[in-house]
C-alpha cells in the first residue's frame, strides 16, 4: 500500500506501508535469531521506497500510529469540533 503526499518543500513523496514476515531457512545462530525475532511480523514503512523498509513496527506500534494519524486527520477536519447550535 502506498500513500502519496508532499514534504515541507512542495515535492511529491510516497510512502510504502507493507507487511514483513521473514522466512528463514536453516539455522540461526543466538545473535541471528535476536535480530529475527525483532523483524518476524512486523509492519514496515518506507519512505524511499527501497527494497527494505526504513522503519519497522510491531503490530502493537502499527496501531498506534494508526490511531494517531486517525485524531490528527479529525483535528484538521475539524470533525471533533463540538456541533453548530443553530438559535
Amino acid at each position: 500500500m502506498f500513500v502519496e503526499g508532499i514534504d515541507v518543500g512542495g515535492h511529491q513523496r510516497v510512502a510504502y506501508v507493507e507487511a514483513v514476515a521473514e522466512y528463514v531457512h536453516g539455522v540461526l545462530t543466538p545473535e541471528q535469531n535476536a535480530l529475527h525475532n525483532r523483524l518476524y511480523n512486523v509492519v514496515g514503512l518506507s519512505i524511499v521506497g527501497g527494497p527494505d523498509p526504513d522503519i519497522v513496527l510491531t503490530a502493537g506500534e502499527a496501531r498506534q500510529l494508526a490511531a494517531a494519524l486517525n485524531h490528527f486527520a479529525d483535528v484538521v477536519t475539524g470533525i471533533d469540533r463540538p456541533a453548530p447550535r443553530y438559535r
